[in-house]
């Protein structure tokens, strides 16, 4: 007889924002949340994509966070943006201990990465209200992404552009999938994740307790 193996997520701090939709403001922002590496996270895709139709949209920015353990890899991404004077659209802001109110201000997640376990920043940007875009084929990723509901799946760097150009020029679209996104997360509010502990602990109990009586 099998071990029973029971999967309980990590809970998400409910949002802060007294309503999810967003509001039609003069600047929005792409952004990106992930360690500066190439290997797995992957946040040159979302610059190089940003990149390319950043221009026909001004009041774009991107912001990208995380820490940097890949220094070839975040040169490589600084002379990128320095080539093509992106210096005031593409913002590296470092280590951020409180992610909160930047999700809450951002208004899309690029989230490339080549796989994830359970991402909380995923969960976070979500219950904050962001679409997410990633691949289809990340484990992880796809678990959490419902394509065309909380955001887009894609298979390619050229698909990844284009959903992230969806979003950027669709305000309703964006907004629908801003409360969709807020709403696949409900079942991760500390409540519901408490509660799913409290009925694990009581069947192990119970079994224990069986078993002493036998």
């Amino acid at each position: 007889m099998g071990i029973p193996v029971v999967v309980i997520p990590n809970a998400v701090e409910p949002t802060k924002l007294s309503k999810i939709e967003r509001r039609v403001k003069s600047s929005y922002t792409l952004l990106s949340v992930e360690r500066i590496e190439g290997e797995n996270k992957r946040p040159f895709i979302t610059i190089q994509s940003f990149a390319e139709i950043c221009h026909k949209y001004p009041n774009w920015f991107l912001d990208f966070y995380g820490q940097v353990t890949d220094e070839a890899y975040m040169q490589k991404i600084q002379m990128f943006i320095k080539k093509h004077n992106l210096e005031n659209r593409i913002r590296y802001k470092g280590i951020s201990n409180n992610l909160q109110p930047i999700y809450e201000n951002a208004d899309i997640l690029g989230f490339p990465s080549k796989y994830e376990g359970f991402s909380v920043v995923m969960a976070e940007a979500m219950e904050s209200g962001l679409p997410v875009i990633g691949f289809k084929d990340s484990p992880g990723v796809n678990e959490m992404i419902i394509d065309n509901y909380n955001g887009f799946l894609v298979d390619s760097i050229k698909e990844y552009t284009e959903k992230l150009e969806v979003l950027m020029t669709n305000y309703n679209i964006l907004n629908k999938m801003a409360l969709q996104s807020h709403k696949s997360v409900e079942n991760l509010s500390n409540g519901e994740v408490w509660s799913r502990w409290e009925y694990v602990m009581k069947q192990l109990i119970d079994r224990y307790n069986d078993k002493k009586v036998r």
